[in-house]
């Protein structure tokens, strides 16, 4: 079942599943915004699907929602006479935006978070072919989610305990240290192991991928896992990221990870 984040007048929000998030539209042609918000640039997307997706945002170690998407969305309409209109239609799936794959944070905050009146280079993917549209947005008022916060670092570890006092034994016992010398101290305890992070870290790899036949399956534990059908296809890979570091290029078919 797809689940639908839903927009007021094409502006994007982060949503729990059906729990829109409000936002108030200024005019396009209004230059100022009232207080609590800020000119954002908009598309008139009206809404976007993540098929098989609860949300198409994870929630952040703060609560707060992430802006990456956990898969790439599928826009589900355009509103009429927006800057989208003519440029995307029902069914495209987004995959980057000005060369920032939208499952990244980075890619992410960048398509939440559009200039106005500034044109965005988006590439999509329509009846399987991938293409580059260029739109220049209009201006829209929108409150600005604070930027995520950096996990706490763990606490020190604990210092050694002291060792404890040697007392004397009693004279005449056997095994009695003789009188006027203390016993042998008893060695230190080793000290605790470092508190655990507050949040596990997860690794990010710089990159996305497209597979026609793929998704997440919920585990025991109350995790997911990727479920491949088909083998997935590097679509989109971050300059500079780990993955362009290793010589992954877009085209590439991912066959294994770890020798599995």
């Amino acid at each position: 079942m797809w689940r639908t984040i839903q927009a007021s007048l094409g502006v994007l929000l982060f949503a729990v599943a059906g729990t829109p998030l409000a936002a108030v539209v200024s005019p396009i042609d209004q230059s100022t915004c009232p207080s609590g918000l800020a000119p954002v640039g908009g598309l008139g997307i009206v809404d976007l699907f993540c098929e098989g997706q609860p949300s198409c945002h994870p929630k952040g170690a703060d609560g707060l929602r992430d802006p990456r998407f956990v898969v790439e969305p599928v826009v589900g309409g355009v509103e009429k006479d927006r800057p989208a209109d003519g440029a995307l239609i029902r069914g495209d799936v987004l995959l980057a935006v000005d060369g920032l794959p939208l499952t990244t944070s980075e890619g992410g905050r960048r398509f939440s978070q559009l200039p106005p009146d500034q044109p965005v280079v988006l590439k999509v993917r329509r009846d399987g072919v991938v293409r580059e549209v260029r739109i220049v947005t209009d201006r829209e008022c929108k409150a600005i989610p604070p930027a995520p916060q950096p996990p706490r670092r763990p606490a020190p570890p604990a210092p050694p305990a002291a060792p404890a006092q040697p007392k004397a034994r009693a004279a005449g016992v056997a095994g009695a240290a003789a009188p006027g010398r203390p016993a042998a101290p008893l060695p230190p305890k080793a000290p605790a192991p470092p508190a655990p992070p507050d949040v596990a870290p997860y690794a990010r790899l710089g990159f996305s991928f497209e597979c026609g036949n793929c998704g997440f399956r919920p585990d025991v534990n109350g995790s997911r896992s990727w479920v491949f059908v088909d083998l997935p296809v590097v679509s989109q890979v971050e300059p500079g990221g780990p993955a362009a570091a290793s010589g992954l290029q877009p085209g590439d078919r991912l066959v294994q990870i770890d020798g599995v």
